[in-house]
């Protein structure tokens, strides 16, 4: 990634820097205000994954932009697909930058793993306790995983307070205020 993207015109401004890209395992995310650095980026990005035996793959790559329409990168002689939302690191990203998606989305995943533990919910054999505990470090963080990078919204709010009544002043009183 230092060799593919080290070029002072690619990336965004970050404080004195640039900030080109987020990785996380082989997942790659590439940042750029302009379209032709977008492709210049992923051209370089390929010849250099070519030179180490790396390719990337063109049905699983995606292009997102945000405010405007522009160009989609190829890789060779195959255009990427462009989306308006798709889902990196288990939040949902929206060219709308709208956290509503990702929201009912977060609320959807952990009303499923509130579900898959009705055994337990329903168990004589497991007090009150524990099934609390279980609650706030299964189901709770699941609801708000990434929450502090939404922005506060009166629907957000409230469909957070209508699924965590209890919890979503606690955590939101700083955020949401």
């Amino acid at each position: 990634m230092r060799k593919a993207l080290n070029y002072p015109e690619f990336g965004i401004p970050w404080g004195r820097g640039k900030f080109t890209d987020l990785d996380f395992a082989d997942d790659v995310a590439l940042l750029s205000h302009f379209a032709t650095m977008l492709q210049q980026m992923t051209d370089n990005l390929n010849t250099t994954a070519e030179k180490v035996g790396l390719r990337i793959s063109c049905k699983k790559s995606k292009v997102s932009t945000v405010g405007a329409t522009s160009p989609t990168p190829t890789i060779g002689q195959q255009t990427l697909e462009g989306v308006s939302e798709f889902q990196y690191l288990g939040s949902i990203i929206s060219t709308e930058t709208d956290v509503e998606i990702d929201t009912c989305a977060r609320i959807g995943k952990a009303a499923a793993t509130f579900q898959r533990l009705r055994k337990i919910w329903s168990s004589h054999f497991i007090n009150l306790d524990t099934k609390l505990r279980l609650y706030t470090s299964i189901v709770i963080p699941t609801v708000l995983h990434d929450c502090e990078t939404w922005k506060s919204t009166f629907n957000t709010r409230q469909k957070l307070d209508v699924f965590l009544p209890e919890v979503s002043p606690h955590y939101f009183g700083n955020i949401m205020a």
